[in-house]
This record gives C-alpha cells, structure tokens and sequence, in this order.
C-alpha cells in the first residue's frame, strides 16, 4: 500500500532580515552604487535608487523624471526645501528612522510635508507633542488638521484651548491660518477669564494683517458672545473697532448696546451661555483650626483650585462682606483685620 505524500507547509520568516536589506540598501546609495535616478537642490545632485523613493513618497510617486541624456539618470528638481532636509528624507525613506532634535523637527516636517512622506510626518508629530508648549502647540495642531491625523489634532487643540490666554501672546497666534483661529473661537473649552478676552485675541489677530484678514472678520466675530461683553468694553473696545472696518457689523452692536441699556427683563434674560472657563468660585479666608489667610479659586473647565493670594500683613478675612466689580474683589469690613471698616481689593484676572 503506497504511504500518502506529506503536503504540510510552514511560513517561515528570516529574522532581521528586512532591516539588514534596508541598511545595505542604504549603504550602496551612499557608495552612489547602482542608483538609477538623481534628485537635484540648486547646483547639488542626489543619486538614489528610483523605486525606494517612489514607495515611501507620494511626491515622487507622482513625478516625471526627465533623463537629459543617454549618459545621465533620470533626474527630478526640488525647490522648496533645503539640501540638509532632503538628506534627512532620504535617510528615513530608506532606514525608516531618524535622529529628530528640537532644533531641525521644524525643517524635517516641512520637508516631509512636501514630499508627501505620511510615516515621516507621524514619527514627527509624536516628537512635537512630547514636546508640546504654547510656542508649538498652535502649529502641532495646523500640521494635525493638514495631515488629517485626528488624535494629533485632539490633544494640541485641547492644549491650545487650555492655555489660551497664553498662545494668544505669541507669533504663533498671530501667524495662525483662518480655519484654526475659527476653530478656537467656537470652542466652548478655551479657558479664558471673560468673553472680553476673546474679542481682544480676534483683534490681535486681524490687525496683524489687516488688508487681508478684515474679510474674515464678520464670519469669526459670529462666535464672539457680544451680549456678555460689558457695556463700556462695547462702546470703547468693540464699536470703535469695528467703525474703522470696511464691514456692516456697526449695527449689531449698536443693538447689542441698545440692549444692555433697556430695562425690559425679556431683553436682558436672551444673553447667550456663557464658556465654563468664565464661571469661577472663589473661597476667601474662613476659619478653622486658624483663620485662613489665603484666596482660592476653582475653575469648572479642568476641575482645580488655584491659590491666588496670601492677605498680607498677617491680616485673616473672617465673617466679611464680599462683592466683585469688574475682575476685583472687594472684601469689607469683618473680623480678623485689625479695622473692622478696612476693605481689602484683590484684581483676580491677573492670574
């Protein structure tokens, strides 16, 4: 009786052996050995093998390459990046690796950006946001949206949103593209003190181009709440600005401010919600084991207390009467102060 044919099979994978042919394959770029096509910076040329290139870039996937002669590789010329940018592409293109520093990220994406290299551009967006601050952050999240990587986006714009009164000081702001500073207006999580504060960021923002960014500025202005803005701030602030624009917002303020001035409790009651960020508790002295001497605040948009001040002078506020006027504290009266007629001002909006 004839035994049966053994047909097993088994997948058998050499180790290592992918990244040994990827450093060989570098190895012979470097020795300019049997590559078949040159990328061109100015005057400097770039041999490198045709098919590595075309697999990791979208750009090269994409373009013609022009051979001059019969003697020469096909050649393809680059214009918006730096030689140094490029070799960093090549390296990664063909090692899938390389060495990012805070100093050259900014060159590498650009140059990633350009080429199209998409692993290129991860690898360094998870760089930026281990090093994310309120000089970066605004351009993680341009980078994210372009890219269209979402859980990029998420994290730098919730950082953005967080430390908003502190990107709006920077050139990052200023220099920020339309569809990211509509993006932080409308949002309910930027963590301000007031809607004042928002209305001041959009002004920053047109006039540091003002000839082209006017047009933007009834669209954004949408997302600023104007009913919530105290009336001086209306009158001085926002209608002096927008009367020197070339724009038709001058009559929604001039009703807004109508508004504000009505007593009819119907009109007043209409005023928008206002962004958790500007809803703060303060808890001022008391009394326990010792009299308190310190000022808290809570913020509901990240659920913490901040200390704000220490009452100097070793002066206690114990059973005091308590009234806030435009961003100050006035504490009246009370025991613990050595004048039960002293009242103490503190100007929270500076923390």
């Amino acid at each position: 009786m004839a035994q049966s044919q053994d047909t097993s099979t088994e997948f058998l994978t050499s180790k290592g052996f992918v990244e040994e042919n990827a450093n060989r394959l570098y190895e012979l770029m470097q020795q300019k050995m049997h590559c078949d096509v040159d990328i061109v910076i100015k005057n400097e040329s770039y041999p490198v093998h045709k098919i590595i290139m075309v697999a990791a870039s979208e750009y090269f996937r994409s373009q013609t390459w022009r051979k001059r002669n019969n003697s020469e590789n096909p050649k393809v010329t680059l214009t918006n990046i730096s030689s140094e940018a490029l070799q960093w592409v090549i390296h990664f293109c063909y090692t899938g690796s390389l060495e990012l520093k805070k100093t050259t990220v900014d060159d590498v994406v650009s140059a990633a950006s350009y080429l199209q290299v998409d692993k290129l551009i991860d690898i360094s967006l998870d760089f930026y946001l281990k090093h994310m601050s309120v000089n970066n952050c605004l351009r993680i999240a341009t980078l994210a949206q372009l890219h269209h990587r979402r859980n990029a986006w998420n994290i730098a714009f919730e950082f953005c949103c967080k430390n908003f009164m502190e990107i709006i000081k920077t050139v990052g702001f200023l220099l920020s593209n339309y569809e990211l500073i509509l993006d932080l207006l409308k949002s309910e999580k930027i963590n301000i003190f007031s809607e004042e504060d928002v209305f001041r960021s959009l002004k920053l923002w047109v006039n540091y181009d003002r000839t082209d960014r006017i047009r933007y500025f009834p669209s954004l202005l949408e997302y600023i709440k104007l009913e919530l803005l105290n009336l001086q701030f209306l009158t001085t602030d926002v209608l002096t600005f927008c009367s020197t624009q070339a724009n038709n917002c001058q009559e929604r303020i001039v009703e807004i401010i109508r508004r504000h001035s009505s007593s009819e409790k119907k009109i007043i009651s209409k005023k928008p919600k206002a962004r958790p960020s500007t809803l703060r508790v303060l808890a001022v002295g008391g009394r326990g084991p010792t009299y308190a001497s310190m000022i808290e605040i809570y913020n509901p948009l990240d659920d913490s207390w901040r200390n704000l001040f220490e009452i100097k002078n070793g002066q206690t506020l114990v059973e005091f009467g308590a009234v806030i006027v435009e961003n100050e504290l006035f504490a009246i009266g009370g025991y613990g102060n050595s004048n039960s007629d002293a009242v103490s001002k503190f100007q929270y909006k500076k923390l």
